[in-house]
């Protein structure tokens, strides 16, 4: 063969332009998805932020409350309680430390999105008050 023949460059050039149609799709559709999730990551990135600062407020006042205590009070069953739980109100303030950007959201039905755990932290109703 020394070149293509009509039908073959005409068969090459369809599916082409085929494929071309659906690259053209799959960009528009993902433009779409990007769009839509940016809003919505941004949403959730400002819940976040207000998440930390309300975190933030509690944690500064268990300190507070629990420096005010005397030594004694501070050793005793009563504080190590407080102070184990004002530590996990710490815990939850840092993991809810960070920004959420749509880099941290993949395509990939399996990704870890275990960093935002601290939504969890914050529904669980033992967290209220010290054990």
């Amino acid at each position: 063969m020394n070149r293509l023949s009509k039908a073959e460059l005409k068969r090459i050039v369809d599916l082409a332009t085929q494929a071309d149609a659906f690259r053209t799709e799959i960009e528009q559709k993902l433009a779409d998805f990007r769009a839509d999730n940016y809003r919505l990551i941004e949403k959730l990135d400002e819940v976040r932020a207000e998440f930390y600062g309300v975190m933030e407020d509690l944690a500064n006042e268990a300190e507070a409350y629990y420096d005010e205590r005397s030594d004694r009070w501070q050793a005793s069953d009563t504080g190590d309680a407080y102070n184990s739980w004002m530590s996990r109100l710490e815990e939850v303030r840092d993991k809810a430390d960070m920004e959420i950007t749509f880099a941290d959201f993949s395509l990939d039905p399996d990704a870890d999105v275990t960093e935002f755990d601290f939504i969890a932290e914050g529904l669980d109703p033992d967290f209220a008050e010290p054990e």
